[in-house]
């Protein structure tokens, strides 16, 4: 059985790009493509790239 990736999806599915200016966008893009994981990752990985994701977030500037 592969890592679960309930926590993961939830924080991609978190934020909407509509919703933020495009430069932090972009920057919050880098750190989601450098933490995708699948089933076939540990659960350790899975939990690491999903708190990035959600750190990440937390510098996401809203739009006017």
């Amino acid at each position: 059985m592969g890592a679960d990736l309930t926590a993961y999806n939830a924080a991609l599915a978190a934020v909407v790009e509509a919703d933020y200016i495009p430069a932090s966008w972009a920057a919050y893009q880098v750190v989601v493509a450098a933490n995708v994981v699948t089933v076939d990752n540990t659960a350790e990985e899975v939990a690491t790239a999903t708190a990035n994701i959600i750190a990440a977030q937390a510098d996401l500037v809203p739009a006017p």
